[in-house]
């Protein structure tokens, strides 16, 4: 394992790192009240195809793991006070053979890092590839000295590194000569853990903080996951004290149809409505380029939201209520706009905006909808409700209900009486309609007959227990309860239905020698069970 021979010197980097500065500590909450209060201004350079995805490689778990469609980021830029930094899961890319293999038709990781560098600062000549294992980095000047030989040869930068055997403590001092600082992934923790930040000292991050907003570029970079060497939170350590609001995660990204060879050698876009982008694009004539083997990046402003209940029947004329949640995922306390699209009936929130949400906490609101009282049955409306974060406006979440017109809510259930008489147990809020029928049909579905269990006037509400039986006195086959006008002809709608089969008659088969031991009048008795082995006969299973 590449880091195991690191593990001796860790101590050194720690003392040698304190004594080099003073030591000044920023704490977790004071890097999170700077961040929520910072700019968000990022960019997007670089993205996955519309058909990469991420994958976890390890034990740490990344914050999103990306579909196909969307695009996950590589590259981002921010601009921070005079300087800027720019964040690319790319370090793998760097390593000689892999941006320039023979097989990668977009080779152009150097130009790429060029405009990167003249956007960070304009006219940059003087760059410091910053490590070596003694420093903590393995893709050092040695492994991506193809890369760094393109950039002096190509584009007449001065690049320097600190390979000299020994340890190099990032200082002030170190700093001075260079327009850009190249951190090509410190490896800090244990393999496969997503690293470990507190190994990396808090003046470090202090003094590359400084070096940044006094007017310095800096190009931090991760790489992949797949076999543990992704050490995100390291890294994110320092974009935290740069505002940076968008961190590396520990996973790869994927592409299993944009590639140029293996589902990790993925052909990425570069965005080239960002500044890096046109330029990469007016220099090379192209809007991608081949990675290999990169992480993606994340924003730590997150939200998620639900509606419920998701669907509801109503009246026309009626106004159904739901609750829309609201759930802040990301690191930081956010605030949130509340937007309804895509309805045509009138939807309306109590509120718009929610303030002050503490990170890991939730609020709620409520959605109001009005079906139109001439809406026709059986119409349906879908309401969406964006909730999108103010701190980050790429960072949104939307949720959906439908609401369904009908004439009536709630429920029916039949059930055999006797093998002439069905019972229906109907708990019912009715908007429309007079009469509730109950219709009789044989198993060929041809009507029969019918009988009328209730006449009402709209609105009406019902909780009862009924019988209903066949007015020809014919056994029971097929039962409907329809929602009808005065003419039962007319049917509004069917609430409930109900088929006699086998086994239904079977209990009542032997229900009926109990019933006629008691019974005073034991005729009918006799004669229903005398029908029913020819009604069985017919019956469905």
């Amino acid at each position: 394992m590449r880091t195991e021979r690191l593990k001796g010197i860790l101590p050194i980097l720690i003392i040698v790192s304190l004594m080099a500065t003073a030591v000044t500590t920023v704490s977790f909450l004071s890097v999170s009240q700077v961040t929520a209060a910072g700019s968000s201004s990022y960019n997007k350079i670089v993205l996955g195809g519309n058909t990469a995805y991420t994958l976890n490689g390890d034990a740490a778990l990344p914050w999103k793991l990306y579909e196909a469609g969307d695009r996950p980021p590589v590259m981002a830029a921010k601009r921070v006070d005079n300087g800027a930094v720019v964040a690319a899961g790319l370090v793998a890319s760097c390593r000689n053979g892999r941006w320039n293999d023979i097989d990668n038709p977009n080779p152009h990781l150097d130009n790429l890092l060029h405009q990167a560098f003249q956007w960070m600062v304009s006219g940059a000549e003087n760059v410091l590839w910053y490590g070596e294992t003694e420093d903590y980095i393995y893709n050092d000047a040695n492994y991506c000295s193809q890369l760094i030989d393109n950039l002096r040869l190509k584009f007449g930068y001065a690049i320097d590194n600190t390979i000299d055997s020994a340890f190099t403590p990032i200082t002030p001092v170190l700093l001075a000569p260079y327009d850009v600082l190249v951190i090509p992934q410190f490896e800090l923790g244990d393999v496969g853990t997503g690293g470990n930040p507190n190994l990396l000292p808090d003046n470090v991050v202090e003094t590359i903080e400084n070096f940044v907003r006094d007017g310095g570029g800096l190009l931090i970079m991760e790489g992949g996951d797949t076999f543990g060497y992704n050490y995100a939170e390291v890294q994110n350590k320092i974009l935290r004290a740069l505002d940076m609001n968008i961190y590396f995660q520990s996973d790869t990204v994927m592409d299993n149809i944009n590639n140029w060879g293996s589902d990790w050698e993925i052909t990425a876009d570069v965005d080239n409505t960002t500044g890096i982008g046109s330029t990469y694009q007016n220099s090379t004539g192209k809007t991608v380029i081949g990675l290999y083997h990169v992480s993606s990046l994340v924003s730590t402003y997150r939200v998620s939201t639900s509606i419920s209940p998701e669907y509801q029947d109503g009246f026309p004329g009626g106004i159904l209520s739901f609750t829309v949640n609201v759930w802040n995922l990301g690191s930081y306390g956010d605030n949130y706009i509340l937007v309804v699209s895509e309805n045509v009936w009138k939807a309306e929130l109590s509120e718009n905006r929610l303030e002050d949400a503490p990170c890991g906490d939730s609020a709620s609101t409520t959605l109001t909808v009005t079906i139109p009282a001439d809406a026709p049955l059986g119409a349906e409306d879908k309401i969406t409700v964006t909730v999108t974060s103010q701190t980050e406006n790429a960072v949104s979440d939307d949720a959906n209900c439908i609401v369904h017109a009908t004439s009536w809510t709630g429920s029916a259930v039949f059930s055999l009486v006797d093998l002439y008489t069905v019972n229906v147990e109907k708990i019912l809020d009715l908007g429309q309609g007079s009469k509730l029928v109950v219709k009789f049909y044989t198993y060929g579905d041809a009507f029969e007959n019918e009988n009328v269990i209730d006449n009402f006037s709209p609105p009406w509400q019902v909780e009862e227990n009924e019988s209903a039986w066949n007015p020809e006195g014919i056994g029971v086959k097929k039962a409907k309860l329809d929602l009808t006008i005065d003419n039962t002809e007319n049917v509004i709608s069917t609430i409930a239905s109900f088929t006699v089969r086998k086994i239904h008659l079977e209990i009542r088969f032997t229900e009926i020698p109990l019933e006629w031991a008691l019974a005073e009048n034991k005729v009918p008795l006799e004669i229903e069970f005398s029908e029913i082995p020819m009604y069985w006969a017919l019956a469905p299973p």
